[in-house]
C-alpha cells in the first residue's frame, strides 16, 4: 500500500501548505510514507469549466481502477484520528490517494464518486494538534517548527 496526498497548486504556496500539513499530520502514524503529488491547477475563470479539467487530470494520475480516493473536504464525512487510522487498515490492500481541491474546490462528480474524509478537530482539538504536530515532525525529521506548526492548525479548521 502506497498513500499520495494529491494537491491541486503549489504545495508550498500558503493555503496550500497549510490544507498539506493539516492532512499529512493525520496520517503520522501509517506505517506507509506518504508522497505529496502536485497537480497543475486549472488557469480558466469558468469555476466549472476549470472543476471539470481538474477533475479530468485527477483521474488520469490517479484512476479510481488503481486507487482508493479520499477526497478531503469540509462537508465530508467526520473522522477522528483513530476511525481514519482504522479506515486505512481496512484499505492497505490498495493504494490510497487523498485529494485537496484547488481555490476553486473539488469537482461535484468527484466528490460524489469518492469517499469523503475531515478531520473532526471539533470534538478533540488537543489530540488532532499533538497527532498533526507529531507527524510533521516525523516527516520533516524534526526540522519543522513544532511551535508554529501548532499555531497554525486552528486557523486551518476555522
Amino acid at each position: 500500500m502506497k498513500l499520495f496526498l494529491a494537491v491541486f497548486g503549489k504545495a508550498g504556496s500558503p493555503f496550500v501548505s497549510d490544507e498539506v500539513a493539516r492532512y499529512v499530520k493525520r496520517l503520522k502514524g501509517s506505517a506507509s510514507p506518504l508522497e505529496i503529488v502536485e497537480l497543475k491547477e486549472s488557469k480558466r475563470d469558468d469555476k466549472l469549466k476549470a472543476l471539470a479539467e481538474e477533475a479530468e487530470l485527477f483521474e488520469k494520475r490517479f484512476p479510481k481502477k488503481d486507487f482508493v480516493r479520499a477526497i478531503l473536504s469540509e462537508e465530508g464525512k467526520l473522522m477522528a484520528t483513530v476511525p481514519l487510522a482504522r479506515w486505512i487498515e481496512q484499505k492497505s490492500a490498495s493504494n490510497i490517494v487523498f485529494l485537496i481541491g484547488s481555490a476553486y474546490g473539488i469537482d461535484e462528480k468527484l466528490k460524489a464518486e469518492n469517499e469523503k474524509v475531515s478531520a473532526d478537530y471539533k470534538s478533540a482539538p488537543e489530540k488532532v494538534i499533538g497527532f498533526i504536530v507529531g507527524y510533521v515532525m516525523k516527516n520533516t525529521q524534526g526540522k519543522a517548527n513544532s511551535v508554529v506548526v501548532k499555531e497554525l492548525i486552528p486557523s486551518i479548521f476555522d
